[in-house]
């Protein structure tokens, strides 16, 4: 029998890598595999718990955070050798998982192969803020590299969801060949679909997403107030929860846009959410490849995007939406002035990004690739007495 132990580290804020794990952990149970998941237990996260639950998936405590990582190390020695996976998946990698993981005996002992998922670059402490900073022969960041790649030998081979991110850190780190296998992801094309009979007669501007600094809404609403100036009519709805929404509340009060936008909280139905919109912007300061976006494109919506992470490959500029300069208000406001004041274009963008999305990014196909991978690797298992 498969059986897969995926570690993962997840807070509070329900995002992307949340919503990456329910639907691994409900593709592989529906398709023979014994699903254990591994992460620290905390009353924050008990219904994303429950869903995993649900979905087959039996849970294990692991103290990333509230233990020390030789602590962490040995619950995890005892998980490994108890369950005794044919495939282990490592969802994520903050330090106080690497470390765990570069202390845990059964992790590097126990005769399986090991996956590494990458949703975002292995990032923060250490790593080089600039090439100028690179140059620096005693830098800090030289150890930063040596220990994420440490962390990274420890596993035969890695996914990755966005290729961007993969192409960076493979040449960063100077991995080998082929130790990243690209596989996006996918949405289900009938549950978000195209809507050409929008009927608002003030067009909507939306954004999805955790309200965190990355996603940079205050650009948006930077946007707004140009397009205020400019006379345009419009209005904003912006959907998810976190640490900046009392920010980005004063910054409506202070642009004055009480009166076109707003933060709508979050949202149990997205493909509602996203069928009352017009428009849709991500203008992100750093992303992979986010499932927002994806559901955006198969809902038939034209985007303004930031040209960071796989965003350009997603979007192409002129075809499917807009790229702009990540942080440019100014810029986000000409590219949205201009699908504001023409419909026409609007439903043909929303077209061409709903059949982009049929094309190259469904979710049947990328769920095939992935339960194809992780088959091959559990088949793979060998010597699982050796522990």
């Amino acid at each position: 029998m498969h059986r897969a132990f995926i570690i993962g580290r997840y807070v509070s804020r329900y995002g992307g890598a949340h919503k990456y794990l329910e639907n691994l952990v409900q593709l592989l149970c529906t398709n023979g595999f014994e699903v254990l998941v591994g992460l620290e237990l905390h009353e924050e996260i008990g219904e994303f718990c429950e869903v995993l639950k649900h979905s087959g998936a039996q849970l294990a405590n692991i103290p990333f955070d509230s233990k020390s990582a030789i602590e962490a190390a040995g619950v995890l020695d005892q998980i490994v050798h108890e369950f005794r996976p044919t495939i282990i998946d490592c969802e994520v990698a903050a330090k106080s998982v690497r470390d765990t993981l570069l202390l845990s005996q059964q992790f590097k002992r126990i005769g399986c192969k090991k996956l590494f998922t990458m949703h975002l670059a292995i990032k923060s402490e250490n790593l080089p803020a600039n090439r100028l900073s690179m140059l620096y022969p005693f830098g800090s960041w030289r150890e930063g590299l040596k220990e994420r790649r440490r962390f990274l030998r420890l596993f035969d081979e890695a996914l990755s969801v966005s290729e961007f991110h993969a192409k960076r850190i493979s040449q960063l780190l100077k991995l080998k060949e082929g130790f990243f296998t690209y596989i996006p992801n996918g949405v289900d094309t009938n549950k978000f679909s195209q809507n050409n009979q929008r009927e608002n007669a003030i067009p909507v501007i939306g954004g999805c997403g955790s309200l965190v600094v990355q996603k940079r809404f205050d650009v948006l609403l930077g946007a707004a107030v140009h397009l205020k100036k400019n006379g345009i009519k419009f209005r904003i709805k912006i959907a998810g929860e976190g640490p900046e929404s009392v920010k980005l509340q004063a910054l409506i009060a202070q642009y004055e846009l009480n009166d076109v936008a707003e933060l709508a909280g979050h949202q149990e139905d997205v493909a509602q959410f996203m069928s009352e919109l017009d428009i849709f912007v991500m203008c992100s300061d750093n992303e992979g490849f986010p499932y927002a976006q994806l559901e955006a494109m198969a809902s038939g919506l034209p985007s303004v995007v930031t040209e960071v992470g796989d965003f350009p490959s997603m979007v192409r500029d002129g075809v499917e939406g807009y790229l702009i300069h990540r942080g440019s208000s100014e810029q986000l406001g000409k590219a949205l002035g201009k699908l504001v004041k023409d419909r026409q274009l609007r439903l043909k963008m929303g077209q061409n990004a709903r059949q982009t999305v049929i094309k190259k990014y469904t979710k049947e196909e990328r769920e095939a690739e992935t339960l194809a991978k992780y088959v091959g690797l559990s088949n793979c298992m060998t010597n699982i007495g050796s522990i």
